[in-house]
């Protein structure tokens, strides 16, 4: 039988997608099942259908990790390391009291860092190319460290950057011809785990920005590239006798200046990647940082 679902609870809903799981007002059950088993040594829990242990009068379960109990503290500290660990990954700590101070995207553990990845719809494969070893934990916070920044630059957050990557990106531990590279006119990132770590972030920020240009060329069949006439603002962006368009890694390059960028108190743009290259180029071409990074806002918040 087919349930049609709301956001919201609403009178008279067949079915409420409560955001973890369906939920059918009329036969007061979940009709999905829950994720984990939180208590397995505990019948009740094994039943995944069920919500805190068919028990809702006195237990509660916020986190929707465990159930936790009015005066069950240890449980209660849980939920508060949960939702720690999420925002902390988005950039934002608690402090004097209250949420909303910004700071650099952190990630308790590997976990985290796959579900930033996942919310911008990015996947991290299976595949692999004969004889690389797997990423270790630090280059997965690595890209999503990259991923949580470039979010946080744009006026819609993780959805917008999901919906400029076009929806579901393919990230394999493979490369091409042994550098990172997204293949021309598809969503997927060859990045092999031989990748400095300390580069990592912006050289994902990078290939990503490709796979923006990619999608956009799906839809209007000139990509943002196409349309990017600015001065160069590396030396990679000037090129290096690629034997692909130089407007590729020229548009890539000044999405990865302006994520890793931002206004300073001067009112001036400044940015953290490639500082010198970046200076000596402006000088270079006697070109103004600010107009290009205000063109990159309008063009990567939607408003062309």
């Amino acid at each position: 039988m087919f349930f049609g679902c709301v956001g919201r609870p609403t009178n008279g809903a067949l079915c409420i997608n409560t955001g973890g799981r369906f939920y059918s007002p009329a036969f007061g059950r979940f009709l999905s099942a829950d994720s984990l088993v939180p208590r397995p040594g505990d019948p009740q829990s094994l039943n995944r259908y069920s919500y805190v242990r068919n028990n809702p009068l006195v237990l509660v379960d916020p986190s929707g990790m465990a159930d936790c109990a009015a005066g069950d503290l240890a449980c209660w500290q849980s939920e508060w390391e949960w939702k720690n660990r999420w925002y902390n990954a988005h950039g934002w700590y608690f402090d004097n009291g209250h949420w909303g101070t910004p700071g650099a995207p952190s990630f308790k553990d590997v976990g985290i860092a796959k579900d930033v990845l996942a919310e911008a719809g990015i996947y991290l494969s299976g595949l692999h190319s004969s004889g690389i070893k797997a990423w270790s934990e630090d280059h997965i916070k690595q890209m999503a460290f990259g991923v949580s920044l470039f979010a946080s630059r744009l006026q819609g957050g993780m959805a917008q950057l999901r919906h400029l990557l076009g929806g579901i990106v393919d990230v394999a531990n493979s490369s091409c011809r042994g550098s990172a590279c997204a293949p021309p006119m598809l969503r997927s990132v060859y990045f092999p785990s031989s990748w400095p770590i300390d580069q990592v972030a912006t050289a994902f920020v990078h290939e990503l920005a490709h796979v923006i240009d990619w999608t956009s060329s799906f839809l209007t069949l000139n990509g943002f590239s196409s349309h990017w006439g600015y001065a160069p603002l590396t030396k990679y962006a000037e090129g290096e006798g690629q034997p692909y368009p130089i407007r590729w890694d020229r548009w890539a390059e000044a999405v990865t200046v302006w994520v890793f960028g931002g206004v300073d108190k001067t009112g001036n743009f400044a940015t953290n990647y490639k500082t010198g290259e970046v200076g000596r180029y402006l000088a270079k071409y006697n070109n103004d940082l600010n107009v290009q990074m205000n063109r990159m806002a309008e063009l990567l918040n939607g408003w062309r």
